[in-house]
C-alpha cells in the first residue's frame, strides 16, 4: 500500500457554513390553514376561561393544489416539521386566542396555550389547549355543551393578521407578464 499524503493544514477558515433545512413552505402553510377545519370549545369560571381548539389539516383535501404526495407518509413528516415551526405555533395559537376571546365574551389579559401536533392518515391534527384570565367583563357566548361551556366547529376562513404569515399575491386574470 502507497504512504498515504497528510492533511493540509487549514490556513484560512470559511466565514459561512452551509446546511441544508427542510421544513413546511411558507405557502403550503397557506394552503393548508386556508382549507383547515376548526373545532373550538371552552367555559368561563368566574374571570378564567378554559378551553380547547382542535384544527384539522388534511392532505388530501389540498391535493389539487400541491406537488407532493397528500398520503399517511407525508402527513407524519408534516406534523414531525410543525411541531417545531414558530410559525404554525403561532398560527394554532392566535386562532385559539380568537376563539377563546369570543367565548368568553371578554378580551383576554393573558392566555396560555399548549399545542400538541399529530397525524392520523392524511391528516394533520393541530390541538390547542388555552387558559386564560379575562380582561372586561362580559357575557358567555354561545349555547352551552354538554361540560357547561359552548362548541363551534367551521372552516378557518382568513389566517388571523397577528400569525406573521403574509397571505400569498394573487396573480391578475388574463393579464401576461412580458
Amino acid at each position: 500500500m502507497p504512504a498515504r499524503k497528510p492533511m493540509a493544514a487549514a490556513r484560512r477558515v470559511a466565514l459561512f457554513e452551509r446546511e441544508i433545512r427542510i421544513h413546511v413552505a411558507t405557502a403550503a402553510i397557506e394552503v393548508l390553514f386556508g382549507a383547515a377545519e376548526a373545532l373550538h370549545e371552552g367555559q368561563r369560571e368566574g374571570d378564567r376561561y378554559f378551553g380547547s381548539t382542535m384544527i384539522t389539516l388534511d392532505l388530501e383535501r389540498v391535493r389539487d393544489e400541491v406537488r407532493d404526495d397528500c398520503d399517511a407518509a407525508s402527513a407524519r413528516r408534516v406534523a414531525e416539521l410543525m411541531r417545531e415551526d414558530a410559525r404554525v405555533q403561532g398560527r394554532a395559537r392566535a386562532l385559539a386566542a380568537a376563539a377563546a376571546a369570543e367565548r368568553a365574551g371578554a378580551a383576554l389579559a393573558r392566555l396560555d396555550a399548549e399545542i400538541r401536533v399529530r397525524s392520523a392518515g392524511a391528516r394533520v391534527h393541530i390541538d390547542v389547549d388555552v387558559e386564560g384570565s379575562l380582561g372586561e367583563r362580559a357575557e358567555p357566548a354561545g349555547p352551552p355543551t354538554a361540560r357547561g361551556g359552548d362548541a363551534t366547529s367551521r372552516r378557518v376562513q382568513r389566517p388571523p393578521a397577528e400569525a406573521g404569515i403574509p397571505s400569498p399575491a394573487k396573480p391578475e386574470q388574463g393579464r401576461r407578464s412580458e
